[in-house]
């Protein structure tokens, strides 16, 4: 069996070289969602996000409402310009999160939901989604997003002296 260990070094010094060695894993071991997962990742770094899409939706089949599968799945999908779907799949993060009891995504899929939430125009429901959050709570979509970066953004669109800010 193949050492698939290196695709993440690999993907720093050899884009192309990471997507093969991906693909192979994916091709020969396609009930493995992790393969999928890291085909998704090389994918996205390689700019061909209808296909990270794809490959992450394969991984949630084999692992479903696993949320770092259904996180990738937003922020590729938010890179990809796709921001309602990837609202979706935020969500969707947010509340396996919940249900498992696992907290590593939680803010982070909140903070994403709301600012694409806020780029949609959806400024209340986004508003509503960051409020409880630590106002250090943050993600990086591009750009490093802190749940008082993305609440400052909802206040100005609001332009309501009354919504919550940090």
């Amino acid at each position: 069996m193949r050492d698939y260990s290196e695709i993440d070094k690999l993907a720093r010094l050899d884009k192309k070289s990471a997507l093969n060695l991906a693909l192979d894993w994916s091709t020969s071991d396609p009930e493995n969602s992790k393969a999928w997962s890291k085909l998704a990742y090389v994918y996205e770094i390689n700019h061909h996000f209808d296909k990270a899409v794809d490959a992450a939706n394969t991984a949630l089949k084999l692992k479903p409402n696993y949320p770092p599968y259904l996180f990738k799945r937003g922020s590729v999908q938010f890179r990809a310009g796709n921001t309602n779907d990837a609202v979706v799949s935020f969500k969707q993060c947010v509340k396996s999160s919940m249900q498992l009891g696992d907290g590593y995504y939680l803010d982070s899929a909140k903070v994403a939901q709301a600012y694409c939430m806020y780029k949609i125009g959806k400024y209340a429901d986004a508003a509503k989604v960051i409020k409880p959050l630590k106002h250090d709570a943050g993600v990086w979509l591009g750009e490093r997003l802190t749940a008082e970066k993305v609440m400052e953004l909802i206040s100005k669109k609001l332009r309501k002296p009354n919504v919550p800010s940090f």
